[in-house]
C-alpha cells in the first residue's frame, strides 16, 4: 500500500464576508492535514524466522537492525555480516531472507573447500540456519 502526504491550505474568513475570497490577497494557510495512509515506524529491531527457500528452516530467529539509509530501507544482521534492502520493510525482510538461504546453500556445497573466513560464516551461519529433515 502506497503512501503519500498532501498538505491543504485554509484560509478563516472574518464573520460576514463572503464565501469567495479576495483573489488578490494571499491566503494565509492556518492549518496542514495529513491525507492518506501513514507509514508505519520503522521498527528498529527485528527477530526475523521467515525463510523463503522452502528446503531449509531457521534454527532459532536472526536479529536484525531495520533502519533508513539514502531512501531504501536496510535489514542488517551485525553478526552475520549481511543484509538487504528494498523501497519497504518488507521488502528488505524478503531480500535478506533470500541472501542469508543462497549463502547458506552456496556454503553448504562447498563445505570441504572452503577457506578459513568462510568456514567462519559457515559456522556462524549454520547456527541460524540448516536444512529441513525429509520427510
Amino acid at each position: 500500500m502506497e503512501t503519500y502526504e498532501t498538505k491543504v491550505f485554509a484560509s478563516v474568513l472574518p464573520v460576514g464576508q463572503s464565501v469567495q475570497p479576495d483573489l488578490n490577497r494571499p491566503v494565509r494557510p492556518v492549518a496542514y492535514i495529513q491525507v492518506g495512509w501513514l507509514p508505519p515506524p520503522m521498527p528498529g529491531k527485528v527477530l526475523f524466522g521467515a525463510m523463503p527457500d522452502r528446503r531449509l528452516r531457521f534454527r532459532r530467529p536472526v536479529p536484525l537492525q531495520v533502519y533508513e539509509e539514502d531512501g531504501s530501507i536496510i535489514a542488517r544482521s551485525p553478526e552475520l555480516d549481511e543484509f538487504g534492502c528494498g523501497t519497504s520493510v518488507a521488502d528488505a525482510l524478503q531480500d535478506i531472507g533470500k541472501t542469508l538461504a543462497e549463502e547458506y546453500v552456496f556454503l553448504h556445497e562447498q563445505a570441504d573447500q572452503l577457506g578459513e573466513a568462510l568456514r567462519d560464516q559457515y559456522r556462524r551461519l549454520s547456527e541460524f540456519v540448516e536444512y529441513r529433515p525429509r520427510q
